[in-house]
């Protein structure tokens, strides 16, 4: 489903040059610009870009970063530009900024299944089968927050009253639980200064659940204040928020079915919020290159299982290489291989593995072999053993979070199309 905006766009140095054109961001938050009459972005030859576009549309500031030219076409006069399709790398809907103001206060934001993983229901239904009452109540999860590297980071949920829609069919009661998280840093940040931290908290998130998790939404808080006006004169302000639209890696699915909390490979029932984020930002700091290849297989598109088993082996190097620097490139891939196994619970690893030299020989040989001849790996179930490497990562990754053999092991038992597949 697309998003519109519609109004009048200009450049910041060249604000009297304003054309009309229309703001369209995808779900994926691809967005694009297509402007009526054009605007004089620098040319590099190779492109024409410009670092700001501002607009005003259907009663919005909007600031659109690091453009440039799709298509254009020429109008009637030479060299003047008619129509031109912009590229906008994220679009921000609620202010006029510089790319370098440090403006924003805090953000909030939502991810796919952050509720489930808190472990903190907002619901509780009961039955009685005597008398054929059924109950549910909503409540408010108690906030939870930690403090670490100048950030705070804070949950809350949002609970709306029951409603009952009454049609000629049938009666429907419902109501909404949302959660939240918050981050605050100590000073003023950029927009694009919480970016990391979004990263992380989508990575554990998809660790945790064992399925991609994305962000659904993310709105920031302005420093500046709204002004409104009540009707008996007096008034009050009210922070300015911006949302934030940019290109997702993964887009989120919000609306389709959750992982129930049963299956989730670990929640914070297991280790609490406050002692679980701080351990894996500094573990996902640590171990940063490997992270962005094992996920990736998470959030990209399904490809050959040659490519995903060669990354899901890179991954593994470089997590081994990241947290045991010292063996560098002193030791064979296969011993390397193993050591990384040794610090994941030996009973679950088991349950995944097996026989972890025998795993070791065959990860080995298909790394070479995908690495120097393209699929000469003579293995005969590729996807096995991508399916096994990848389920090692994510214990090692668990077992360095702190979480119990016997959390690992109730994450190494489920069936083979879930945590691991």
């Amino acid at each position: 489903m697309e998003r519109e905006w519609h109004g009048y766009w200009w450049l910041p140095e060249a604000p009297k040059e304003k054309v009309p054109g229309r703001l369209v961001a995808s779900r994926d938050g691809t967005s694009r610009l297509e402007l009526t009459g054009g605007l004089a972005l620098s040319d590099t030859g190779a492109e024409s870009k410009a670092d700001i576009i501002l607009g005003n549309a259907e009663g919005k500031k909007i600031t659109l970063v690091r453009c440039f030219v799709l298509t254009a076409r020429p109008g009637l006069i030479q060299h003047a530009k008619h129509y031109q399709r912009v590229h906008v790398n994220r679009a921000l809907i609620g202010a006029h900024l510089q790319t370098t103001d440090a403006v924003f206060e805090s953000g909030r934001a939502q991810f796919e299944h952050l509720t489930t993983w808190l472990a903190a229901p907002a619901v509780e239904r009961t039955q009685s089968h005597g008398d054929h009452r059924y109950e549910a109540v909503v409540q408010d999860a108690p906030p939870l927050e930690v403090t670490l590297d100048g950030w705070t980071l804070k949950t809350r949920t949002q609970v709306q009253p029951f409603g009952v829609i009454n049609t000629r069919r049938r009666d429907v009661v419902s109501s909404e639980v949302d959660t939240y998280l918050f981050l605050k840093p100590t000073e003023l940040a950029t927009f694009d200064g919480f970016d990391g931290l979004i990263l992380a908290m989508t990575d554990l998130l998809t660790l945790a659940s064992g399925e991609a998790s994305g962000l659904i939404d993310w709105v920031l808080t302005h420093r500046d204040r709204d002004t409104f006006h009540e009707r008996d004169g007096s008034t009050y302000e009210w922070p300015v928020s911006v949302e934030s639209i940019g290109r997702r890696t993964y887009t989120a699915t919000p609306d389709d079915p959750a992982v129930p909390e049963h299956r989730f490979r670990f929640t914070c029932r297991d280790v609490p919020f406050d002692e679980l984020l701080p351990r894996w930002l500094s573990l996902r700091r640590r171990v940063n290159t490997a992270c962005n290849v094992f996920f990736g297989l998470s959030y990209a598109r399904p490809v050959y299982t040659e490519t995903r088993l060669l990354l899901a082996a890179i991954a593994a190097e470089e997590l081994h290489t990241s947290l045991e620097p010292a063996l560098g490139g002193k030791s064979s891939y296969k011993h390397r291989m193993r050591s990384l196994a040794m610090r994941a619970d030996p009973e679950a690893l088991g349950a995944i593995i097996g026989d972890v030299d025998a795993w070791a020989s065959r990860i080995t040989r298909a790394r070479h072999g995908l690495a120097h001849s393209g699929n000469d790996t003579h293995d005969e179930d590729l996807f096995r053993l991508e399916w096994m490497t990848v389920g090692l990562i994510s214990l090692v990754l668990m077992a360095e979070l702190g979480l119990s053999a016997e959390v690992q092991l109730r994450a190494a038992k489920w069936p083979l199309q879930h945590p691991f597949a």
